[in-house]
């Protein structure tokens, strides 16, 4: 349905700031931030997906302790769901449903499969289906919710601090698949 080799910046949102800066350059989108406790967020433009299954390759290059990055789904409004892996090697889901409104969906799981390093590299893998989304990390089944809130939208990336240390994360190969019923 989708192969996003980050050539085209339009489909994106980008910006920058003393603090934060999205770019698009070499077949990647690269998010940095060193702003204390915060979130950056790029998010596709178009299309929007209900029923898919997604992966993209993230690659953490500042990142340590319960700094965050990961992958934006179903994103619609302000609203999302996001999978995320922290850089001491653990993974969550939580839905945003606008301002003040986060609740964890997949608590914080470790496994030896998130990278608790960096510089590193990690496969990411949605599987969106109605109410069930699947996610996974290198091929790896991590965990599943069940949740009848969000059941499409546009797709898109992040980056978190969790202190007032430097947060860099380069994503590439995003690719998208239609599930055949």
């Amino acid at each position: 349905m989708l192969e996003d080799n980050f050539a085209d910046d339009s489909a994106w949102t980008t910006n920058s700031s003393s603090q934060a800066t999205i770019n698009i350059d070499d077949g990647e989108i690269h998010l940095s931030l060193n702003d204390d406790h915060e979130y950056l967020l790029a998010m596709r433009s178009a299309p929007v997906f209900d029923d898919f299954y997604a992966e993209i390759t993230a690659s953490p290059s500042l990142c340590r302790g319960e700094d965050e990055y990961g992958f934006v789904l179903r994103a619609v409004d302000g609203k999302h769901y996001r999978f995320a892996l922290s850089c001491d090697g653990r993974a969550k889901v939580d839905r945003l449903l606008g301002k003040g409104s986060l609740s964890r969906q997949a608590g914080w799981l470790q496994n030896p499969v998130v990278p608790a390093i960096a510089p590193s590299s990690v496969r990411l893998g949605v599987w969106a289906h109605g109410s069930q989304v699947h996610f996974f990390v290198n091929d790896v089944y991590l965990f599943s919710v069940n949740d009848t809130v969000l059941w499409k939208g546009t797709v898109g990336v992040f980056v978190h601090t969790s202190g007032d240390e430097d947060v860099s994360v380069n994503f590439s190969a995003l690719q998208i698949w239609t599930l055949t019923p």
